[in-house]
């Protein structure tokens, strides 16, 4: 492969909004309407149907994909009600529970199961590293989101990072076939100017 040759695309995404076309009661629960490209589809179908496509042509073009999961989505701001509750004295409000997961992301986790299978690509759930079984809303005294569905920094670089490389460690090894030299580069972490260099 050529130097600077893009060989990874990591697809990330709010799948269970396009799945459920609701968004949570705490976002005051509007629709939220996804269309395929051709106005036939919606929903769940509409999703398939795009991310059937668009993994097709990536993997046509030669390269690896990887399927990201949603991060469950927990229903109140979390940050402010980390705080809240610290202030207060009081325990924060309950984190999502497997019912809640069950409900939103199931349709969506089954989606992305699909795709990956039919294309050779990898489905990594998130759940898989923030829930055993209900899901971690801090860690260490650090929120693990920036409000209710976005994960921080922290949860990036702490959480997911580490996970995250212990299930790619098999396409490091992988690539470690066809070349010389695999170096590990910490886009987190790493100077602005190693990103230059780059």
């Amino acid at each position: 492969a050529e130097a600077g040759r893009l060989t990874h695309v990591l697809l990330a995404g709010r799948w269970p909004i396009a799945t459920t076309q609701v968004s949570l009661p705490f976002e005051g629960g509007r629709p939220q309407l996804v269309y395929s490209a051709d106005g036939a589809l919606t929903g769940a179908e509409a999703l398939e149907r795009g991310l059937d496509q668009l993994v097709a042509s990536l993997r046509e073009s030669g390269l690896k994909v990887v399927l990201l999961g949603n991060a469950p989505e927990v229903g109140w701001d979390v940050p402010r009600e980390l705080s809240r509750a610290t202030w207060a004295e009081r325990p924060p409000p309950a984190p999502p529970g497997p019912e809640l997961l069950q409900e939103r992301q199931t349709l969506a986790a089954e989606i992305l199961q699909r795709v990956a299978a039919e294309h050779g690509a990898r489905y990594l759930p998130l759940q898989d590293a923030l829930c055993q079984p209900d899901c971690r809303v801090e860690q260490n005294g650090h929120a693990l989101y920036i409000d209710d569905d976005h994960l921080s920094d922290y949860a990036a670089r702490e959480v997911i990072g580490p996970w995250m490389k212990q299930q790619l460690a098999d396409w490091r090894a992988a690539l470690g076939q066809y070349f010389q030299i695999v170096r590990d580069f910490d886009a987190v972490n790493a100077p602005f100017d190693t990103h230059l260099s780059l």
